[in-house]
């Protein structure tokens, strides 16, 4: 199953967080069941634009990125996301969600509340790392 995993999330992969351990643990048995972690090139932007703005060395981004099957963002991507009818929802996020759907994510992992309202109207669950996950059913941790 492919999951797409959120600029959100990633982050705190450079940035020491409260969620910083249970993200590393939740993508690391993720990885380890095979499941492909997918994220569009906006990832890179948005993870560096944060190391910026926290003094982060760049250098630090570059883990991150390796971990995941960094996808390009395609001008379907780009149309699909305009056209997403919520208000609420940021265009960066649309842009994010468009090019998961496109790709085919299973599921999206993701910290930002807006998003996650989103995919639940669309039916594509998203992933919580807080909640233990039971293999090999998806929908057992997803919300």
């Amino acid at each position: 199953m492919i999951i797409y995993v959120d600029t959100s999330v990633l982050v705190t992969l450079i940035k020491r967080e409260s969620t910083t351990d249970p993200v590393i643990a939740y993508l690391d048995d993720l990885t380890e069941d095979q499941h492909p972690l997918v994220a569009g090139q906006l990832v890179e932007t948005e993870m560096r634009r944060v190391a910026n703005r926290f003094g982060i060395d760049q250098m630090a981004v570059l883990p991150v990125l390796e971990r995941i099957n960094v996808v390009d963002h395609t001008p379907v991507d780009f149309r699909q996301a305009g056209l997403m009818q919520s208000r609420e929802l940021g265009t960066l996020d649309a842009l994010h969600l468009a090019t998961a759907l496109r790709t085919q994510a299973s599921a999206l992992l993701t910290f930002d509340t807006r998003l996650e309202r989103y995919c639940v109207m669309l039916g594509l669950p998203v992933l919580d790392v807080h909640r233990p996950r039971t293999r090999p059913n998806l929908g057992a941790y997803a919300h």
